[in-house]
């Protein structure tokens, strides 16, 4: 309303400029009343037009203004983003080297306690001797005498001490005579055997003896390479290689 009242005023000033030049040269129209002179409104309606062009004009100025500051926060956003997820790249590999350092860490942990254990376990068998006479706990299975556990299961330490104390160690198996006999006298369960490779990695010896067992029979996709699995087992007439602090049964064989 404000808008169209300022386009009058501005007419009715162009009017009286104009008028005034015109007033010699206006024509002149009879009337009832008198004459009036028609004045030539081209050139107010050109001075409106103008004045709106100029106030466009500003308007689309302020607004390209607007859009310039809006493009430059979000430059500066984005910006500010990239260095907080670049940030966070590098804490995560930070944290993921340090959770691989105590992974690392853990591990040679546990084969060093595993290698204590070893140790001790080597001299406790040191100590064993031949039977001359026959345990009641053992049988004889085709030409030699086992004790087979299967009520408390113990992890491979604590099997190869119990086998010690009873006079005897970790069974070896010699042959698949032999493995098919003693089969047949396990249930579905795992027993542990004597065989590691907790003095090299990847070797499987005899723990008694120290050297290359006579036998294996390993299980489809086995032995795995891992760090952790370093004891084997039987199950279901099979070598398996495991942790060595897992509980199992296990078979001991008299000294000989």
């Amino acid at each position: 309303m404000f808008k169209y009242a300022t386009y009058f005023l501005y007419a009715f000033v162009a009017s009286d400029l104009f008028g005034a030049q015109a007033a010699d040269q206006c024509p002149k129209t009879p009337t009832l009343r008198g004459e009036v002179c028609l004045v030539e409104l081209s050139p107010v309606l050109e001075h409106i037009a103008n004045n709106q062009r100029s106030t466009d004009e500003v308007k689309r100025n302020e607004t390209q203004k607007k859009l310039v500051r809006i493009e430059s926060q979000e430059k500066d956003t984005v910006d500010k983003l990239q260095a907080i997820q670049k940030k966070m790249e590098i804490e995560l590999g930070a944290l993921e080297a340090k959770m691989a350092i105590s992974g690392d860490l853990k591990s040679l942990e546990l084969s060093l306690q595993e290698t204590i254990k070893a140790l001790q376990t080597s001299i406790a068998s040191n100590r064993v001797k031949s039977n001359t006479e026959i345990p009641k706990q053992f049988q004889k299975i085709g030409s030699r005498y086992f004790y087979i556990e299967k009520e408390k299961g113990l992890d491979w330490f604590g099997a190869a001490s119990k086998c010690h104390q009873l006079g005897a160690h970790l069974a070896t198996i010699q042959n698949q005579v032999e493995l098919d006999a003693i089969n047949m006298k396990t249930s579905s369960n795992d027993y542990w055997l004597d065989i590691t490779d907790l003095a090299k990695s990847g070797e499987f010896l005899s723990f008694a003896t120290g050297g290359k067992p006579p036998f294996f029979k390993w299980a489809k996709n086995r032995p795995e390479a891992k760090m952790n699995q370093r004891c084997l087992h039987l199950f279901k007439g099979e070598m398996k290689e495991g942790m060595c602090s897992n509980t199992f049964f296990f078979i001991c064989q008299l000294a000989q």
